[in-house]
């Protein structure tokens, strides 16, 4: 198949994919009537002052120590209203938190912890307007885990994987691999210039509708007790928000005889390749589910918007804390779990989940939500 599918992917829970770059503590301020954070130019924020306000900040600036930059906040802060910037909804909790950190004394103990723990990582997005996007390379990653999970339960065959997907239970699955590059080439039968997954084209996915993000809390659950929060430390970051939606284009084209490649995606057609892909999300969204009614936290769920499930709709799960056994083969999982006393241990299942959370320390589970979930949708 070598015409190009147009897809567009539906946001179901929040989702952060890395890139690198983060709102620095002293080019963004919280405006604590819209509950925004403006990031915004320093030298353009300079170009506004006065002589003597540029003074004032110079003086701060060149004592050079942790203290003064709780004054530079604090000056910035107080120039709040007259800062221009890029504006991104942020939550209650890390408002409180940066008013707190903002009147921490100059001679507090915690400034450089509390400091370092106050920059933002920003979700993937175009510097020349501060749109999100989802890269191409991160839904391609999604789609091939999705792909060999399912094979390996399969058998490794494209046979096997028919059998599977028409609804029978898997009776020659590959399992127990410990090296997951040795079971990648079992699987596909070659790498680099042979590996099938090169003919699998992905376009980054822009903004179609609705697109918001936002900053928010990521805490983490133990799935046996979901009220007891672990020994991490909450972490901050801006997510994709639910209800946004992307558009790409997805081609997977027939490779050449002279290719080498010996086991290519598209002789099993497009359709059977997104529900394997399907498949491998549905049984991990199923068992997260499971979970979610154990803990009380929300789960998200597919519209009829959508599209049709498993014939033009898909689950996928992309970004960070998607959960380990959503990014790791079925059978052949391998997730290092630390338990106290900095004791360590390898399981098939992770023994906690990442939840989104509006506060460090939520009373409940009640206003949590997994990070991401999202249904990719063929529109032709």
């Amino acid at each position: 198949m070598d015409k190009p599918l147009k897809i567009r992917l539906h946001v179901l829970s929040p989702i952060h994919i890395g890139c690198d770059d983060v709102y620095e503590p002293t080019s963004f301020v919280i405006d604590t009537d819209k509950k925004k954070l403006v990031s915004f130019d320093p030298l353009a924020f300079i170009r506004t002052l006065t002589d003597r306000e540029r003074q004032e900040l110079t003086a701060i600036a060149q004592k050079g120590t942790l203290p003064s930059i709780i004054e530079i906040y604090r000056f910035i802060f107080n120039k709040r209203s007259s800062i221009k910037g890029n504006e991104i909804s942020i939550s209650q909790g890390i408002i409180d938190r940066y008013i707190s950190v903002k009147s921490l004394a100059l001679n507090d103990r915690n400034i450089k912890q509390e400091l370092n723990n106050f920059i933002i990582p920003r979700t993937a997005y175009h510097p020349y307007n501060n749109t999100p996007y989802i890269p191409g390379s991160s839904l391609k990653g999604s789609v091939r885990t999705g792909f060999l999970s399912m094979l390996a339960l399969g058998g490794g065959t494209y046979k096997g994987l028919d059998y599977i997907l028409a609804g029978n239970k898997p009776n020659n699955s590959i399992t127990n691999r410990r090296n997951a590059r040795e079971l990648e080439l079992q699987l596909l039968e070659g790498s680099f210039a042979e590996d099938p997954f090169r003919m699998l084209k992905v376009s980054d996915l822009l903004p179609h509708t609705n697109v918001r993000t936002r900053v928010l809390y990521a805490i983490n659950r133990r799935k046996l007790d979901g009220s007891k929060q672990t020994r991490g430390i909450p972490q901050i970051f801006e997510i994709i928000e639910a209800g946004s939606s992307f558009e790409g284009v997805i081609n997977l084209q027939s490779p050449p005889s002279s290719a080498g490649i010996k086991k290519p995606i598209d002789s099993l057609g497009i359709r059977a390749f997104f529900r394997a892909v399907h498949k491998h999300y549905a049984r991990n969204y199923g068992v997260e589910s499971k979970i979610a009614e154990q803990l009380h936290f929300k789960m998200p769920r597919p519209l009829k918007s959508h599209g049709d499930m498993k014939e033009t709709a898909f689950l996928i799960r992309v970004g960070k804390h998607s959960g380990a056994e959503s990014v790791t083969i079925e059978g052949n999982r391998q997730i290092l779990v630390r338990g106290p006393r900095g004791s360590k241990e390898i399981k098939d299942h992770a023994t906690t989940i990442w939840l989104a959370s509006e506060q460090a320390k939520p009373e409940n589970n009640n206003g949590l939500f997994p990070f991401g979930w999202a249904v990719m949708e063929v529109l032709n």
